[in-house]
């Protein structure tokens, strides 16, 4: 009797663990142009709209739906990394089914061609912000299949509002191609998932948009990035037929990154921990390292400053060179972190033309940090980076 009470006991516990995920889902509508929207949306139990939230877009593909995406695994990230998870639900087209306009289709027939999903999804990034506290520096989309190939036409177009994209078995829409030139606007940070054997949207030839060597030289350009990649090898961690190739693209002119996922012998599905690679967690990585906005570029003028210890723990001292001497008067140091938040601003005059800051009592905790500071009249203005230990 003691051995069933507990197995009941624990049946109840694992039952309720399992269904506090999918409460937390919640269907909402979106009246748009293109009609009443559907999304479903997942706040963590621990969203508090004094730490601003990630926003992350999930995707889903040519004939799915929200509520079987939703599953691919960020609603259990969202509660140990403070992520609002959307899945919006695409409009159904006449002969392909629920369907994103991506650009994605055959040469005589584009699914939803005429569906506004843009501005659609432009709209409920909005109204997520409205309703919720969200850091506009995490905003980050990803999708498969059709959903993959409407990421990447997000890359193109909507980059002002999504800072960090991931497409996985999408590419370029055929009818994207020939306008694609020139539409981003700036570099944009993007990883690729793709199998080898994928026979829906394959890896060299697929019939309804570019392949992912087209793909990934068409981002390489726009981001100005290296010719040769880093390559390594994922390790075989599991006994699935797969292995995987990564290859990451820098940029030596901007903070952009374009990493592809290459994945041996797999077909045209969404890999999970179970795998050799988990594309859930593989894109949270790569949403959080590459979604720092702010460029740490060291600018100098007709005067300069030292910060000295830098590397600093406790505090730094300003030291002025002596050849302006705008920097005896009041002077303005402005201190933002790698989101672009200001952290510290204040207004001192250097004596002897030092200045030295208690970094403990102003709260600058371990980190990397962009120091400007400006003259009193305005006319220098220069840019250096503190690291705090």
């Amino acid at each position: 009797m003691k051995n069933k009470s507990t197995g009941l006991l624990l049946f109840l516990v694992l039952f309720l663990s399992a269904n506090l995920y999918s409460q937390q889902w919640q269907t909402a509508t979106l009246q748009h142009s293109s009609g009443l929207r559907e999304y479903s949306i997942y706040v963590p139990s621990n969203y508090n709209p004094q730490n601003p939230a990630s926003l992350v877009l999930t995707l889903h593909g040519l004939g799915d739906n929200m509520t079987n995406f939703r599953n691919i695994g960020f609603d259990v990230l969202a509660e140990t990394n403070n992520i609002i998870v959307v899945c919006p639900q695409a409009i159904a087209d006449p002969f392909a089914g629920t369907s994103w306009n991506s650009g994605a289709g055959l040469s005589l027939y584009t699914p939803n061609a005429n569906v506004d999903d843009i501005g659609f999804l432009s709209s409920l990034i909005d109204k997520v912000k409205q309703n919720y506290s969200i850091n506009p520096n995490k905003v980050f989309a990803c999708g498969f299949s059709m959903g993959g190939f409407m990421t990447e036409r997000l890359a193109l177009v909507l980059n002002d509002k999504i800072k960090v994209f991931a497409s996985v078995a999408g590419t370029f829409g055929n009818a994207i191609l020939p306008v694609a030139a020139g539409t981003p606007g700036r570099p944009v940070s993007i990883a690729h998932f793709h199998g080898t054997a994928d026979n829906t949207i394959g890896y060299t030839t697929n019939n309804y948009g570019s392949s992912v060597d087209t793909m990934i030289s068409y981002w390489k350009t726009n981001n100005q990035s290296v010719s040769t990649p880093v390559h390594t090898l994922l390790p075989d961690t599991a006994n699935d037929g797969y292995s995987v190739d990564h290859y990451k693209y820098t940029s030596t002119v901007n903070n952009s990154v374009i990493e592809l996922f290459k994945v041996n012998n797999a077909g045209h599905t969404w890999l999970s921990s179970q795998n050799d690679i988990s594309y859930t967690q593989k894109i949270w990585e790569f949403f959080t390292r590459n979604s720092s906005t702010l460029s740490i570029n060291e600018t100098s003028a007709s005067v300069d400053f030292s910060m000295a210890p830098n590397p600093a723990t406790d505090y730094v001292e300003f030291n002025f060179s002596s050849n302006n001497p705008n920097f005896g008067s009041a002077t303005e140091i402005i201190i933002n972190d790698l989101t672009g938040k200001t952290v510290l601003s204040k207004t001192f005059k250097p004596v002897d033309r030092k200045y030295r800051l208690n970094l403990r009592e102003n709260a600058l905790t371990s980190g990397v940090y962009l120091v400007t500071v400006k003259t009193g009249n305005g006319t220098d203005t220069i840019h250096k980076k503190l690291i705090v230990k």
